[in-house]
């Protein structure tokens, strides 16, 4: 099999996203699908590799227009926005591909996030995962020791939350069982560098892969790309908490292979016949290039990511019109989401990207 990196015209066509991304209208919202925040995260990622002089000044207005909605969005309702936008500013910050004073500058937004996350409940555990995500994000760049201590307080409150809103959950099929699970056991793997502790955690994270493992046997088929992509999230979580499983389940081998079989039934079928978002072939192509990265990924993922790629690029292709109106089944957010796939494997690197789609989709 022809790997991915040697497609002739992987670059090329990244330069061209990028081209028709410089001449896209930017509008700043609270969802990495439409609007400039996956832009500005790609263009970001991308100046790590190359030098561009004018695609440089472009991304750094952009991280200022970001940090305005901030300002503005503080005092209002539509904690969505902020929660999301500061998410982005502290992943920049974090990865070294921008630098800003954030103790400074979001100081405020600090206290009246840990204010709401300690006086109120969220709505949904979508908001539950934008206030903790910042937060752990805030925390890593965070030098005040007075706001660490409330931050990692707040963070406390989120795993509260989380499981209360599990042990109360009524799930209405196994797809938003496996979306809840694998999106809470994402956010607590995030937080294991942080000495966040409640008594309740290990409870909760042998109740959450428990409710990731129970309804596997009863799977025969995958049969929507929306549990494929929960199973690859399974899969990339037995790696990330592999010590933890071997110790607590007995069952980790035997997970495993029922994984691999339902991932590689699905990859060898006739897949390309059904119309799937380019969010979720982005998802796809993310979670097998995790899996590729810790070499768990199977010959069947590979060939599948292989031509997942060859047909998120062509879609690119089709779509080189500078229009971007006129496409709008791929959008700013789709065309960001390939960017980042083709930049990762042109440099042949590991880029930790997949949180924005993950959470913020």
């Amino acid at each position: 099999m022809e790997e991915i990196t040697h497609i002739k015209d992987c670059t090329n066509q990244l330069e061209i996203l990028l081209s028709r991304i410089s001449h896209a209208p930017l509008s700043l919202c609270n969802n990495f699908s439409h609007g400039s925040l996956g832009v500005l995260l790609l263009e970001m990622y991308y100046l790590k590799y190359n030098n561009n002089d004018t695609l440089f000044p472009k991304a750094i207005d952009l991280g200022l227009d970001v940090f305005k909605q901030l300002l503005k969005a503080k005092s209002s309702n539509d904690y969505d926005t902020v929660l999301i936008n500061g998410w982005l500013l502290c992943h920049l910050v974090n990865n070294n591909l921008i630098d800003l004073d954030l103790d400074h500058m979001l100081n405020n937004i600090e206290h009246h996030i840990c204010s709401k996350i300690q006086t109120s409940f969220s709505s949904d555990l979508n908001s539950l995962i934008y206030k903790g995500a910042y937060l752990h994000e805030r925390l890593i760049s965070c030098k005040n020791d007075a706001l660490k201590f409330n931050i990692i307080e707040s963070l406390a409150y989120v795993l509260e939350e989380i499981d209360y809103k599990n042990s109360t959950a009524n799930f209405y099929n196994i797809n938003t069982s496996y979306d809840f699970a694998t999106k809470a056991l994402f956010f607590i793997y995030k937080l294991r560098f942080s000495k966040i502790y409640t008594y309740k955690e290990d409870q909760l994270k042998f109740d959450l892969f428990n409710l990731c493992f129970k309804n596997l046997e009863n799977i025969a088929l995958i049969t929507d790309i929306k549990l494929l992509i929960n199973i690859l999230k399974i899969k990339v979580l037995l790696i990330y908490f592999k010590e933890y499983i071997n110790n607590t389940f007995n069952n980790f081998d035997k997970v495993t292979e029922k994984l691999n079989i339902l991932i590689n039934q699905f990859c060898t079928s006739n897949i390309f016949d059904y119309p799937f978002s380019i969010k979720n072939k982005i998802l796809c192509c993310k979670f097998i290039s995790i899996l590729e990265h810790y070499d768990y990924s199977t010959y069947a993922s590979k060939l599948y990511f292989h031509n997942l790629l060859v047909d998120l690029v062509n879609q690119n292709v089709i779509a080189s019109n500078k229009d971007i109106n006129i496409f709008c089944n791929i959008g700013l957010g789709g065309l960001s989401g390939i960017g980042l796939i083709l930049l990762e494997n042109i440099n042949h690197d590991y880029l930790p990207w997949e949180e924005a789609y993950l959470f913020y989709n």
